[in-house]
């Protein structure tokens, strides 16, 4: 599972958070021809509308990585996006997740 490899910082949240992207519709993202980092996490954003993203300064938004997540549930579409870029994330705040490198 990609759970082991994220950590999270407000443990509180962490629940919250997970039930909330795993009780999405089921979600897939395919950018063979390659896509921002940034950009595909944008849409997480835009997706689950009260999320917010913020980014770790030694991330780099702009990294292009190629992904088909297949049709999953938020939190694994959200996990495979992650592992491709070989990022983890933190939930920092209730409707707050910050990505950092791992």
């Amino acid at each position: 599972s990609l759970m082991a490899t994220n950590t999270f910082a407000m443990p509180e949240y962490r629940t919250e958070m997970q039930e909330r992207l795993k009780a999405s519709k089921k979600l897939s993202f395919d950018f063979e021809s390659g896509v921002a980092v940034g950009r595909v996490l944008g849409l997480f954003e835009n997706y689950f509308g009260n999320i917010n993203i913020i980014y770790d300064p030694k991330v780099d938004q702009d990294k292009e990585i190629t992904i088909d997540t297949g049709f999953n549930n938020g939190l694994v579409t959200f996990e495979k996006v992650l592992h491709r870029a070989n990022l983890q994330y933190q939930v920092v705040g209730p409707n707050i997740i910050k990505i950092l490198p791992k």
